[in-house]
């Protein structure tokens, strides 16, 4: 892992921004789907550089941590 004054600790791929389309591999979602949930306020957190849309890693993956279910806590809330 190489540490920079600015990131101790984080590894720099972790902070890499990717664009819509390496996002939506990522996510397994279509490039619209992303493009909706931006229009919509809902989805991962995004950078807007110029007219430019970048996701960094970290944030892809928080989201989808934010959004699991888990089937055990669903029936037992039921």
């Amino acid at each position: 892992m190489t540490k920079t004054p600015e990131n101790p600790g984080i590894k720099p791929q972790y902070d890499e921004l990717i664009n819509p389309h390496a996002a939506a591999r990522l996510l397994s979602v279509s490039v619209q789907l992303m493009a909706k949930m931006r229009f919509d306020g809902k989805g991962p957190a995004y950078f807007k550089i110029g007219r430019a849309v970048r996701y960094r890693r970290r944030d892809l993956e928080q989201w989808l941590f934010e959004i699991r279910v888990d089937p055990v806590a669903v029936a037992a809330a039921a």
